[in-house]
C-alpha cells in the first residue's frame, strides 16, 4: 500500500487560470493549477523528492486527462501549500505522450 504524503487541498484548488508568473513557456497562458498540501507534518516524508514524485503523478494525470482539457489550456502547475513551498510546471507539449 502506497502512503500518500500530499493531497489536493479540495476540489476548488484544481483550477484553470492565466499564469501570471515569469516562466516564459507559460507566462500569460491558460494553465491547469493544482494546489497541494502535505498530509504529514514529517519533513522527511514531505521533502523535495516526495514533492517531485507527487507532482509527477499529477502531471501524468493531467496528461491522461488532457485528451480533452478545457479549450486553450497550454500547461499545468503544481504548487505546494507548505512552509517550504515549491512549484512544478510543464507545458501541455511536455506532458503529452503517445501510448
Amino acid at each position: 500500500m502506497k502512503l500518500e504524503v500530499f493531497r489536493i487541498e479540495c476540489e476548488e484548488r484544481e483550477e484553470t487560470s492565466i499564469f501570471s508568473g515569469k516562466w516564459e513557456p507559460l507566462s500569460g497562458k491558460l494553465v491547469k493549477i493544482y494546489t497541494v498540501q502535505p498530509v504529514s507534518q514529517d519533513s522527511k516524508a514531505t521533502d523535495g523528492a516526495a514533492k517531485l514524485n507527487f507532482a509527477s503523478s499529477l502531471l501524468e494525470k493531467f496528461s491522461a486527462d488532457s485528451a480533452g482539457p478545457a479549450p486553450g489550456v497550454e500547461g499545468v502547475l503544481v504548487t505546494s501549500d507548505s512552509a517550504d513551498g515549491g512549484i512544478v510546471g510543464a507545458t501541455l507539449a511536455n506532458v503529452r505522450y503517445d501510448s
